[in-house]
């Protein structure tokens, strides 16, 4: 009897022993799965962020995508229009090549005819341009003569040099006629009638002759031209 409470003694003690090291490996177990649990979590937590992550990378590059896909449509279309119109200059400059090599025509007599005209017109221009005259004052014996009393056909032809002109300045600018020397009786002279032409006036003639000349050159190189096309 006291032999078999020894041996079941020493079994429960071996049980205990037992289950005490099947409760350290279950603690142990539940640590070890505690752990894996969490690094678990922590790499899917981490795996959300990179996939969001991710997901707005994509989005951003669709939008990319489409922002230069528009691009690309107006750069085609802008290259399309640019073609059109390379196209239709390149027909105009083809027709004014023919145009231009096609033998034209050339009317001398009407080409001269409107030359005529162009340069009488000119000169019409040029003739029908005011001139401000002013009336000369003379002095005959240092008398004021103005040639209204003046019997002329009744005089005898002067013996003195014709009169010499002096302009003197002055706010009017009137030329005046001095006498080289005192005379009783004096015939007409070109002198008498002279005109005063004011400086401005002397420059539009200038160069209104100037352009006639032009003008007259390049009628009569258009005369040489069409008499050797003939």
């Amino acid at each position: 009897m006291s032999k078999t409470n020894v041996n079941l003694v020493s079994e429960n003690q071996e049980l205990r022993e037992e289950l005490m090291m099947k409760d350290d490996e279950l603690k142990k177990s539940g640590r070890i799965f505690t752990d894996e649990t969490e690094n678990i979590k922590l790499e899917v937590n981490q795996a959300m962020l990179k996939f969001e992550h991710l997901k707005n990378s994509l989005i951003e590059a669709d939008t990319e995508n489409a922002d230069l896909k528009n691009a690309v449509n107006q750069r085609d279309a802008e290259i399309e229009r640019l073609n059109e119109l390379n196209k239709g200059l390149q027909n105009s400059v083809s027709r004014l090549l023919a145009d231009l090599n096609k033998p034209k025509q050339v009317s001398p007599v009407r080409n001269g005819h409107d030359m005529s005209n162009m340069v009488l017109s000119r000169l019409d221009n040029i003739l029908s341009r005011p001139v401000h005259h002013t009336q000369p004052q003379r002095t005959i014996n240092d008398k004021p003569y103005f040639g209204a009393d003046l019997d002329i056909e009744n005089q005898p032809p002067a013996k003195t040099s014709p009169k010499q002109i002096i302009t003197t300045p002055g706010p009017e600018r009137h030329p005046q006629f001095k006498m080289l020397s005192p005379i009783s009786t004096i015939a007409p002279t070109p002198s008498m009638s002279m005109i005063s032409i004011s400086t401005s006036d002397e420059h539009h003639f200038s160069t209104g002759l100037a352009n006639l000349d032009a003008d007259i050159e390049r009628l009569q190189n258009s005369l040489k031209q069409v008499n050797v096309g003939r």
